[in-house]
């Protein structure tokens, strides 16, 4: 579903959450060569183009699917987990042209 790019960034801001990389997102940090700088400057600091909450298994947590402009052809995509914390499990790079594949355009 959908979220309003306002109301995602009031629920990250509505409390200090420490942020925290799975090994597989440090991984893909890595071979995708993102610092982790950038992934907490866009997360924290940055205002997401879109924002898709998944269904998440476990209780007290909400799950997401965000998108960060870099360029005029790139985007960060971040699945993060909300809870006590700031969890990113999952960081790719996609392009303009991937996204319109994705969307069957």
């Amino acid at each position: 579903m959908i979220m309003a790019i306002e109301e995602f960034k009031a629920l990250l801001e509505s409390k200090r959450r420490i942020l925290r990389l799975t090994i597989h997102a440090q991984e893909q940090a890595e071979k995708r060569i993102i610092p982790f700088q950038v992934i907490e400057r866009d997360l924290l600091h940055e205002q997401p183009v879109l924002v898709v909450e998944q269904s998440c298994e476990t209780q007290n947590e909400r799950k997401f699917d965000v998108y960060y402009p870099q360029s005029g052809v790139y985007f960060h995509r971040f699945v993060i987990v909300l809870n006590s914390e700031l969890r990113v499990i999952t960081v790719m790079r996609t392009s303009k042209d991937y996204q319109k594949r994705l969307a069957g355009e």
